[in-house]
């Protein structure tokens, strides 16, 4: 086998493995956020994609019979891994960029760009090259477009990061991994559009270097799920006994008190203060955090901030419907969140509107 093949056949098995390993793994422990789980599927499909389409053109040989459509494969490859991270990171870095009209555009550019290089294998050298030129170039210019825009919702992130929850703090720590690996992306693209035309022996130096960028992708995500903190406050439960009869009447009392005491917190809208936590809300209640903890996560499904969250969006949309005239940013100030940004992100991530739309469509 030749330098290039070998290159080919290291890209396959780590890709593949690597995608695999990322939809089997963290399953359990990750599923209750919707974006890292999420986050954590695109990537893994990226994995597969770029295995399965380099074993394609291993296996067929496409470098030595078919040079041309060889390297449309790679460009078709390097746009829609690029397309499919761009738009999920996009949506937790800046979630008011991607409107219909702009995702319309970015899937036209992607048509033209991937229709330009396909074109390329049936005309004459001259013109092949032109095109792929032209469709690189494209792309490049279409890749600083979607760089500035994550550029821009990642630095406000960042700057209100200590106003920030856990979830949202490990979520910024996340988009911190995919700035880098945008930026690492971002390189090899422009490597590979001054390699294109060059040997396979430069072209399998360039698949042996991105060996080492799948590698470090892989590892920091599998280490963000290791230490990803668990949704359901469980670090601090006890481990449940099979109880007795006098045991269940008591669960049952306290079971019953609990929930009155908890009723009668949220018809005073207690959860609308900014910075309350699960224990400050034991202590209003009179009793254990642990016990509160196990409460809301058996009763709602969620832990704590995930409940306190829905409370207060639903107390948002009442003010939504019945007060025209108050600001998002009021509302927001209203309803306990630290800050607009931080409510328009929680209200997109329940409702998949954001509150403007809300209001527009059910006021």
């Amino acid at each position: 086998m030749t330098l290039y093949e070998y290159s080919q056949l290291g890209c396959v098995v780590e890709t593949l493995f690597g995608g695999v390993s990322l939809l089997l793994i963290g399953n359990l422990k990750v599923k209750s956020s919707r974006w890292f789980s999420r986050a954590k599927q695109v990537i893994a499909l990226v994995f597969i994609l770029v295995g399965i389409i380099t074993l394609l053109q291993f296996q067929l040989k496409l470098n030595m019979d078919k040079p041309l459509v060889n390297t449309a494969l790679n460009i078709t490859m390097l746009y829609t891994a690029t397309l499919m991270i761009a738009t999920v990171f996009i949506l937790l870095a800046n979630k008011m960029h991607l409107t219909r009209a702009r995702m319309f555009l970015t899937l036209m550019i992607f048509l033209l760009c991937v229709a330009l290089v396909w074109v390329s294998p049936w005309c004459n050298p001259s013109l092949a090259t032109i095109l792929i030129v032209s469709s690189l170039a494209l792309y490049l210019i279409d890749l600083m477009r979607i760089i500035f825009v994550f550029a821009i919702g990642y630095k406000k992130l960042v700057k209100q990061s200590n106003q920030l929850d856990p979830d949202e703090r490990f979520e910024l720590s996340y988009l911190n991994l995919i700035w880098r690996c945008v930026m690492l992306l971002s390189v090899f693209a422009l490597l590979y559009a001054f390699l294109v035309m060059w040997s396979d022996d430069a072209l399998a130096i360039f698949n042996f270097a991105s060996l080492v960028l799948w590698a470090y992708v892989f590892i920091t995500v599998v280490n963000m799920i290791i230490n990803y903190p668990d949704a359901m406050d469980t670090t601090d439960m006890p481990s449940l006994q099979t109880p007795d009869n006098k045991q269940i009447k008591a669960l049952a009392g306290n079971l019953s008190e609990l929930d009155s005491k908890l009723d009668r917190w949220i018809s005073t809208r207690a959860y609308c203060h900014q910075g309350i936590t699960i224990t400050q809300v034991a202590k209003q209640l009179r009793t254990n955090r642990t016990y509160l903890s196990r409460y809301i996560n058996s009763n709602y499904g969620c832990n704590f901030n995930t409940w306190l969250t829905r409370l207060r969006i639903e107390e948002a949309k009442n003010l939504l419907a019945s007060s025209p005239t108050l600001t998002i940013e009021k509302i927001s100030q209203q309803t306990g969140f630290t800050s607009k940004s931080q409510f328009m992100r929680n209200f997109k991530a329940q409702e998949g509107i954001t509150p403007g739309q809300w209001r527009e469509h059910y006021s």
